[in-house]
């Protein structure tokens, strides 16, 4: 995040309606591995003691085992406060979460 607010970013858009990566059946067969960590995942990845990995050589499926499974209202917040930007949430299911998400601190929503 701290790079992309150094190149000029306008806004943050957290995605919050995905915690279940889809069954990647060519990710799978090719043995795909993210070449680079993900700095900003080690904010949101969940503490598992399985040995997952969420950096440099993990695949696709370590990866969404780490992404938190919901988000909070106090996880909008923070990225609004260590962003200093607005924060647009994706994936809102109700009017709401939409104010919920809101009065967290969230500059407006896409879709729901």
């Amino acid at each position: 995040m701290h790079k992309r607010l150094k190149h000029g970013a306008k806004a943050i858009i957290l995605t919050v309606d995905s915690p279940v990566g889809g069954y990647r059946e060519e990710d799978i067969k090719n043995n795909f591995q993210f070449p680079l960590g993900f700095a900003n995942l080690e904010m949101f990845a969940r503490k598992n003691d399985d040995g997952s990995k969420t950096g440099k050589g993990a695949g696709i499926s370590e990866i969404y085992a780490q992404a938190k499974q919901a988000f909070t209202p106090e996880d909008i917040a923070y990225v609004h406060r260590i962003s200093g930007l607005p924060v647009i949430v994706k994936g809102i299911q109700s009017p709401e979460d939409a104010e919920i998400a809101i009065q967290a601190g969230a500059a407006g929503n896409m879709g729901f």
